[in-house]
């Protein structure tokens, strides 16, 4: 099923640039990070944010910077060490961390459970659910934005 969400499609431009995004930051696996990263390069989902992709890129960056610090590493001004890049692969489940699996799987349930007709708004509303521990909600907080708010803008009619 995971699979359907790569095809040509608003939704499927969305998964692709999270997978891309994942590999950016040479991660392994596509998280609920990814896919808000991925989300905010349609230009009407940014917009219901209120935040950029480079915004919310340099907030993540920040974010991994603050956790590396709480262990007593300081990679301020650090380069990257040049490591390899993870192969691009096509999104499957062992592609997505089990709270970008859940994220998915609710946009795909709160759409009758079919994938087809699955709109980026969709994908944004169940991004928007994620609670602490998930990378999406400590993302969403470090940016300012209220999920509950955002949601709210998602579901007036015009929006």
């Amino acid at each position: 099923m995971w699979e359907r969400f790569t095809k040509t499609s608003p939704l499927g431009a969305v998964v692709t640039a999270a997978l891309d995004e994942a590999r950016r930051r040479g991660d392994r696996k596509v998280g609920t990070d990814h896919l808000l990263l991925g989300l905010l390069h349609d230009p009407e989902q940014a917009g219901a944010l209120g935040v950029t992709v480079e915004e919310a890129r340099a907030a993540l960056t920040d974010l991994d910077q603050a956790a590396l610090a709480c262990i007593g590493l300081d990679v301020r001004g650090l380069e990257p060490a040049g490591l390899p890049r993870p192969k691009r692969s096509a999104l499957s489940r062992n592609t997505l961390t089990a709270g970008a699996r859940t994220v998915l799987t609710r946009a795909v349930e709160s759409n009758g459970g079919k994938t087809k007709g699955l709109e980026p708004e969709d994908l944004m509303r169940s991004v928007l659910t994620c609670a602490p521990p998930e990378p999406a909600a400590a993302l969403l907080a470090r940016l300012g934005v209220d999920p509950s708010a955002a949601r709210n803008g998602l579901d007036r009619p015009g929006t």
